[in-house]
């Protein structure tokens, strides 16, 4: 009966050491992503590199932890510098596209209306006025 407790509390202390280790993880590459956000050539193999984990491992604990793919947290993340650029500023939607790393302003609407139900127009004039 002893050896059982020891083995659960083993695997309580393990899986504690193997959150403790995500976490850390997700925040090295949340504070790169900051870093990097504004640049259009910024890659998932970039964030691989200055980590120093294989792709595969990256994007995995990536997904079990933050239950979204590295590529799609980094577009959501542009995407809500551009929509404090929309209301905060008077640059035309091309330039906060270019300003939060999309190299395709086209590209850049379509995702925006998606992610936010609107054109970043639409949006913009809506928040300006509320």
């Amino acid at each position: 009966m002893k050896y059982n407790k020891k083995i659960k509390k083993s695997k309580r202390t393990t899986l504690s050491v193997i959150e403790e280790v995500d976490e850390m993880m997700i925040s090295k590459i949340e504070s790169i992503i900051d870093k990097h956000l504004l640049d259009s050539t910024f890659s998932v193999s970039e964030i691989e590199k200055q980590i120093g984990v294989s792709r595969p491992v990256l994007l995995s604990q990536f997904k079990r932890v933050k239950g979204t793919t590295l590529v799609n947290y980094i577009k959501l993340e542009r995407l809500k510098k551009a929509s404090l650029l929309l209301i905060n500023t008077n640059k035309n939607i091309s330039e906060v596209a270019y300003q939060v790393g999309f190299s395709d302003p086209k590209y850049f609407s379509r995702a925006f209306r998606i992610e936010y139900g609107e054109t970043p127009t639409e949006y913009r004039k809506i928040k300006r006025n509320s």
